[in-house]
């Protein structure tokens, strides 16, 4: 789980272009504003489309729920400027999974990533300077030995996001995702800590725990 640093929404990261912080109700227009899009919804197995007008409002309760939990930390990604314009969503998960020995379930040690970002914004670099900052975050402010992430075969230019942040690709498989009815080819991917730290240059913590699981989100649209 995520440090009690990250579950008030005062938590914000600074990139040199962006913001990352707490949604805020006030941004459900904005949030909707890029939801809506299909070639958004579609690279992601947890937007539906058509994008249904209470989601946005619903979207912002849940995650600041989530992040107060500490489960999860996802963030608003903000351009900055005069007037700073909300242009996407990064997030960090840590997933339930069952226990073998009674079916109940337990948080996983590795989270997952996702994203996803207006397509006016695609091409910028914003989606990589986006995930480079939250885990550097997740890595520096926790001790997990690595982040995970799936993407679509077809999704381009998320898979040069990850595989640019220094992600290796794991397996190839075939996922379903009941918002969009239909099986997908995906990629598996994985960050560890040791490439990390060789990449960021920062001490590498220990933790001697780890337990299986199945991801099934898709890292997103960017």
């Amino acid at each position: 789980m995520f440090p009690s640093i990250t579950h008030d929404d005062v938590y914000r990261i600074e990139t040199p272009r962006l913001w990352l912080r707490w949604p805020q109700p006030v941004d459900a227009p904005a949030i909707a504003d890029f939801a809506r899009h299909k070639q958004v919804a579609e690279m992601t197995a947890s937007i539906p489309h058509p994008y249904p007008a209470h989601q946005a409002a619903e979207f912002v309760r849940a995650t600041r729920d989530s992040n107060r939990y500490g489960t999860t930390l996802e963030l608003l990604i903000v351009l900055k400027g005069r007037v700073q314009t909300v242009i996407g969503t990064v997030l960090l998960r840590f997933p339930m999974a069952a226990n073998g020995q009674n079916s109940a379930p337990e948080l996983v040690v590795q989270p997952m990533i996702g994203y996803a970002l207006h397509p006016d914004h695609w091409g910028f670099g914003y989606a990589s300077e986006a995930c480079r900052a939250i885990v550097d975050a997740l890595f520096t402010l926790t001790s997990v030995t690595g982040v995970t992430a799936t993407v679509r075969v077809d999704n381009t230019p998320s898979i040069h996001v990850l595989e640019k942040l220094g992600f290796i690709r794991l397996q190839e498989r075939t996922s379903y995702a009941p918002l969009r009815g239909l099986p997908y080819q995906v990629f598996d991917y994985r960050l560890d800590r040791r490439e990390w730290h060789g990449l960021a240059g920062v001490p590498v913590l220990p933790l001697d725990w780890m337990k299986p699981y199945d991801w099934t989100d898709w890292a997103g649209a960017a």
